[in-house]
């Protein structure tokens, strides 16, 4: 069976580590960081879709990634 490829949108979490002035930081942390991520759908439920980069024909997978529901904005089928 070959794997459903799909497009998810969604808004990554965001980090910063030095020593920032305060209102910088502010004005850096407002920005969202929105993620297109490709790949084969290995599972989704009610709380997070997993999507995977590659698979092999004795049923093998390589690079998985699990998304929260609430962060994902939008799935499209390619």
């Amino acid at each position: 069976m070959k794997p459903e490829m799909v497009e998810v949108i969604w808004e990554d979490a965001a980090s910063s580590d030095p020593w920032t002035p305060l209102k910088g930081a502010k004005e850096e942390s407002s920005i969202k960081h929105i993620v297109h991520s490709v790949g084969y759908l290995m599972e989704q439920n009610k709380t997070s879709l997993v999507l995977y980069q590659s698979y092999g024909h004795d049923e093998t997978i390589a690079g998985w990634l699990r998304i929260p529901r609430a962060m994902i904005q939008k799935v499209v089928k390619l």
